[in-house]
């Protein structure tokens, strides 16, 4: 991981980052496996997901989320330019998976292609509905609080967000309830 900078839209991210003599990689690519659709909040673009029969997807997940807050811990300092304590930053972290339950954004445009090979549109999906897709990680986004812009500074003891940077292209149908 990278400090935090600024991106092109002028928001503040750490860039996941694997370099090495022969590969470098600026984000990286999970395929999930098929999941259950739980709600689809069309205002938000929130997708959420069971992933009560995803064991080795819940535990590769939630152990990168915990990669994530511990090098954040580790290099606190120069990370947020503040002595933030471990519980501080598990407390700012926003996981995508928490418990059973994955979350992702998507943007409405976004399409699902079915078996026959036509296309739907995520708003489109229904409660049981289950689909596939790949994740792209980015990075960890920093969100200041709009009544604290300044990260370190706490006032009545407001923290910043951190919320995994990802996108999901396309994704797959597997499935209907209905």
């Amino acid at each position: 991981m990278n400090p935090f900078h600024l991106d092109t839209k002028g928001r503040s991210i750490s860039q996941l980052l694997y370099n090495d003599t022969t590969v470098n990689m600026n984000d990286f690519i999970i395929l999930s496996p098929p999941l259950r659709v739980i709600e689809y909040d069309r205002a938000s673009g929130r997708l959420r997901f069971d992933t009560t029969n995803t064991s080795q997807f819940v535990t590769k997940f939630n152990t990168l989320q915990q990669y994530i807050i511990s090098t954040l811990f580790l290099h606190r300092l120069q990370f947020f330019q503040y002595d933030y304590s471990h519980a501080d930053i598990e407390t700012m972290f926003q996981p995508l998976m928490d418990g059973n339950v994955f979350s992702v954004f998507v943007y409405p445009a976004t399409m699902i292609r079915k078996r026959d090979g036509e296309g739907m549109s995520v708003n489109m999906l229904s409660p049981g509905d289950t689909v596939r897709f790949p994740i792209y990680i980015h990075g960890v986004m920093l969100l200041s609080n709009i009544y604290n812009p300044v990260p370190h500074v706490h006032i009545q003891h407001t923290l910043p967000r951190l919320r995994i940077q990802h996108n999901i292209p396309y994704m797959w149908f597997v499935d209907s309830t209905v």
